[in-house]
């Protein structure tokens, strides 16, 4: 059954709200300001305040960089937030920085491969997974591809109604656990 675009729009509302509160509290464990961490993972330094304010869908690759630049070892998936856990150590979080320096191209194929095996480790169909979701099957089939640079909503969407609970990434996988 595909979900109502009123309800769609309402939790889009929510999660960027709320995912915009998690950033920020990240941010500040991590002692960075807006501009250091806009700098690390290169964008605006209004692009973090609106993202931290709840007002802009950023794509999944500017969630992948900034996830990266702020430690996170593992992204808990919730309704209406992606929960971060950060790095405590020292070479982790060096490590978990990595994934910045990676290609963008790379980072999206990636995340499209690993979405794709998942789903059908869930025994889902293309038509079926999209339905569920709210997507069209051909955005899906572009997103499993790495053809299409997804926001973190849909994205997050995706992640959710697939029941993926947890994130795990290192330099050149990306880990989905339901």
């Amino acid at each position: 059954m595909k979900p109502d675009l009123n309800e769609i729009n309402n939790w889009k509302s929510a999660f960027l709200v709320e995912q915009g509160k998690e950033v920020q509290s990240k941010r500040l464990a991590r002692d960075l300001s807006i501009l250091e961490l806009s700098r690390m993972i290169g964008v605006h330094r209004n692009t973090i305040t609106a993202i931290e304010q709840g007002k802009h869908d950023y794509s999944s690759l500017i969630s992948t960089n900034l996830f990266s630049a702020l430690g996170a070892r593992a992204v808990y998936i919730t309704r209406n937030a992606e929960l971060l856990e950060l790095a405590a150590d020292s070479v982790t979080f060096e490590q978990t920085r990595d994934i910045i320096k990676m290609r963008p191209a790379n980072q999206i194929m990636i995340i499209g491969k690993q979405i794709r095996q998942y789903r059908h480790s869930q025994n889902l169909t293309l038509a079926e997974a999209a339905a569920h979701c709210g997507l069209h099957p051909n955005s899906l089939w572009n997103l499993e591809h790495g053809l299409v640079v997804p926001s973190m909503f849909t994205l997050h969407r995706l992640y959710y109604c697939m029941g993926v609970q947890k994130l795990t990434a290192c330099y050149d996988s990306l880990q989905l656990l339901g």
